[in-house]
């Protein structure tokens, strides 16, 4: 059996935020809705074009400090906002 076969390629995404390249299974998946926001994927297996986000606490805290400007990089539903309010907060109490 030929060497390297068996070895499977990781699959990188970038941070939407940070431009960093992260493999896909340790980023936050978004899609994008039709109305332009973004919801959370959980389990990235909803249909639509996918924007990703590091864990890394600076790039949470510029989604959702900029949400409120209209400048963020993603413009959040409320639902995903609040998962990733908590997200963030727990990051912070974690010591970042």
């Amino acid at each position: 059996m030929p060497q390297g076969r068996n070895k499977k390629k990781t699959v990188e995404r970038m941070c939407v935020v940070c431009r960093q390249r992260y493999p896909q299974k340790d980023l936050i998946r978004f899609v994008l809705q039709k109305d332009g926001k973004a919801r959370l994927d959980l389990k990235s297996k909803s249909e639509g074009r996918g924007v990703y986000l590091c864990h890394d606490y600076a790039c949470l805290e510029k989604v959702l400090s900029t949400q409120s400007k209209g400048k963020s990089p993603l413009k959040l539903e409320p639902e995903s906002r609040a998962i990733l309010e908590g997200l963030h907060a727990m990051r912070k109490d974690q010591g970042q």
